[in-house]
């Protein structure tokens, strides 16, 4: 209600409502709406365990925390990302690095961001990881994202990494990681060596 007493901020409008409609709305930055997506709910039901990488709900929340906090930016320079690429994440400068700035307003993308947040959850506790490991645990993440939303599997995920996603969805309970078995962290480390070339490696990941 107005307050008492108070004269109209223009003669003759006496009941002007907020927001006014004629303004613009000024879009929250990229960094701001990641960190959002970070928090859905379709994010926060990620929850698994790929062999020693671990993606918690809490991960993706202090990524968010990092996120609002400075600690980890957000670029939308296309020269940041690698040929061929529509995203990636510096885990030495710390940058999330996206092709366009326009890279929430597909699922697809949004798919991608969880992916790339994936790796920086890594960087977030410092952990070093298997790198086919890391990958696959992204690309599962990634897909989990799209299920929960209802998209379909786009040309960038192997229809292997796919299956173990859904597999993993299937058996999870909210709050609980559900644990990869044996046979599906090797179908995912196949799957990211013969079909991504990612090698036998280490990533480290050395905090934010």
């Amino acid at each position: 209600m107005p307050f008492p007493n108070m004269p109209p901020l223009y003669p003759g409008y006496h009941h002007i409502l907020f927001p006014i409609p004629w303004l613009p709305t000024v879009p929250l930055p990229l960094s701001h709406r990641i960190a959002n997506l970070l928090l859905s709910d379709e994010v926060q039901q990620i929850s698994f365990r790929f062999g020693h990488v671990i993606t918690l709900p809490e991960g993706f929340r202090k990524v968010a925390d990092a996120i609002r906090d400075g600690r980890v930016s957000v670029s939308a320079d296309a020269t940041g990302v690698p040929s061929g690429a529509t995203a990636a994440y510096n885990q030495f400068t710390n940058v999330l690095h996206f092709g366009a700035p326009s890279i929430l307003d597909s699922a697809d993308g949004r798919g991608t961001t969880v992916h790339e947040c994936r790796h920086a959850v890594s960087d977030v506790i410092a952990r070093k990881t298997a790198m086919r490991h890391e990958e696959a645990a992204c690309f599962i993440a990634e897909s989990w994202y799209l299920q929960n939303i209802g998209a379909p599997r786009n040309a960038g995920i192997t229809q292997s990494l796919w299956d173990i996603a859904t597999a993993l969805r299937g058996r999870a309970a909210r709050g609980r990681p559900v644990t990869a078995t044996g046979a599906e962290i090797n179908a995912g480390r196949r799957a990211v060596a013969v079909e991504y070339a990612y090698e036998n490696e280490h990533y480290s990941f050395d905090g934010v």
